[in-house]
Parts: structure tokens; C-alpha cells; sequence
């Protein structure tokens, strides 16, 4: 068996929190739908007491182009 190589990498975009400008660590899936981006990301203080609930309300954000779709909860860093 060969070794396993890792041929790309995604770098997680930086993103501001919508309500205070502070760095972004959840997104609100219901604002993305409905408002599309920059708003849908939210400091984690702000997402605790974010109003959506449609698609279980503010996620963690991974670093991943499918977050908030595929059910993928892991680490955003190694190992996987």
C-alpha cells in the first residue's frame, strides 16, 4: 500500500461577525437562503442569541465549502 499524499488544502475564508464586525466562528444557514453573504456570519456570542431556528438554527463554522449542508461536524484541524 501507498502512503497518502494530500494533493490540496481549502484555507478557511476570514469572515466578520453581521451584528458587531468581530471575527466569525458560526453560520446562520437561514441567512444565508434568505440574504445571502456577508450576513450570515456570526461571532459566537451573537449566534447564541440569534433568532433563526429553520435548519437547527447558527452552526460552527469548518472549514469546508459544504459547511452548514452535509452534516460534517468534525475538527477544523488535524487529525480528521
Amino acid at each position: 500500500t501507498k502512503p497518502l499524499t494530500l494533493l490540496a488544502r481549502n484555507v478557511m475564508p476570514a469572515y466578520e461577525c453581521a451584528d458587531c464586525g468581530e471575527p466569525a466562528t458560526h453560520i446562520c444557514m437561514q441567512c444565508y437562503f434568505e440574504q445571502g453573504e456577508p450576513g450570515c456570519y456570526l461571532c459566537a456570542a451573537h449566534a447564541k442569541e440569534h433568532a433563526c431556528t429553520l435548519y437547527g438554527g447558527p452552526k460552527k463554522r469548518f472549514n469546508s465549502p459544504r459547511t452548514g449542508r452535509c452534516k460534517y461536524n468534525g475538527p477544523a484541524k488535524p487529525p480528521y
